[in-house]
């Protein structure tokens, strides 16, 4: 064993949960799995009935890795994933057998943890903006998700109507907490590109709150004196 190169560093045998999201996140889907690698040649994905050192019955055959420096690789038959291994992180891309695509980040669990079911809780917040002296309901709302009490994501949502046309606009970021600084781009209306302009561009009509013409362009870059996330009373746990 002595040519066998270790994965991460005094450990021969690893368990990694591997959560993977979609490039468009249209439903703010992750989806969860564990995988284990032995030194660097091997990979199995584990079933959630299996318990590691006691049994091999539930896990997958067909797996395949490969590491070449800190670039990796591995998969099975319906999924394949490509991304860079840094100390207990993993980051990168995925695609499947149907062309659905996406990114993903690897998380290094304990043996005895690989088993265990994450508790997953939702947060929910509205900001408020303060002006002459009085606070504000906003159109921004976010969303705080927390894996065993850890900040996972946030999602920030813009929702509101066109000035001109009234038709709806929605747009959505999503930010991984367990990677650095790992960002989604906007997902629904597009953002505004005029510098200081914090809006977003109507499907229909193409114009944004900054537009010259809008009654509303005054807000769009307003120096608000304070402003606040409220917590709403809904809150949402589950297990992973």
């Amino acid at each position: 064993m002595k040519n066998k190169k270790e994965m991460v560093r005094g450990m021969s045998s690893t368990y990694w949960e591997i959560i993977r999201y979609y490039d468009n996140n249209i439903n703010n889907d992750q989806k969860t799995s564990t995988w284990n690698f032995y030194y660097t040649d091997r990979a199995n994905l584990v079933n959630g009935t299996y318990t590691p050192g006691t049994n091999s019955i539930n896990i997958h055959a067909d797996c395949y890795f490969k590491l070449q420096d800190d670039r990796l690789e591995f998969g099975s038959q319906g999924i394949s994933y490509n991304g860079t291994i840094k100390k207990n992180r993993m980051k990168g891309t995925w695609k499947n057998s149907t062309n659905e695509s996406g990114g993903f980040i690897g998380v290094l669990l304990n043996k005895t943890d690989a088993n265990k079911k994450s508790e997953v809780e939702e947060k929910f917040y509205v900001l408020w903006y303060k002006k002459a002296g009085e606070w504000l309901l906003s159109n921004w709302k976010k969303i705080v998700t927390y894996i065993d009490n850890k900040i996972a994501k946030i999602s920030t949502t813009y929702t509101n109507r066109c000035w001109s046309c009234h038709h709806d606009i929605k747009s959505t970021q999503h930010e991984y907490k367990l990677v650095e600084k790992l960002f989604t781009k906007w997902l629904g209306n597009e953002k505004c590109k005029i510098p200081n302009c914090n809006y977003f561009l109507c499907d229909k009509c193409h114009k944004c709150l900054c537009h010259p013409h809008s009654p509303y362009r005054h807000n769009y870059n307003r120096a608000r004196v304070q402003r606040k996330w409220v917590p709403i009373a809904k809150v949402v746990t589950k297990s992973n």
